[in-house]
């Protein structure tokens, strides 16, 4: 039975090894990935702060949305200066 269940962990570590190359984790585990993720919440940010500013009128949300555009830019030079 020991065999069977050796060839069982092997059999299970190759498909969990398959299963991890296939997943988007991976591949944004790193820092680029990171600095990825975090560009896309600023963007997020940006959007819901300009369409809610836009929506009451509020001209301090809007600047503030337009101050998260500049934190977006500073993420894209990251991600130029880690590609180089």
């Amino acid at each position: 039975m020991e065999t069977d269940s050796a060839i069982n962990k092997q059999e299970l570590l190759a498909i969990t090894a398959k299963i991890k190359k296939k997943t988007t984790w991976n591949q944004i585990s790193g820092r680029k990935g990171r600095l990825v993720l975090i560009f896309i919440g600023a963007l997020l940010i940006f959007f819901v702060e300009f369409s809610v500013g836009m929506g009451v009128n509020s001209l301090s949300l809007i600047a503030d949305s337009f101050h998260e555009i500049n934190d977006a830019s500073a993420i894209i030079i990251a991600l130029v200066i880690h590609t180089v």
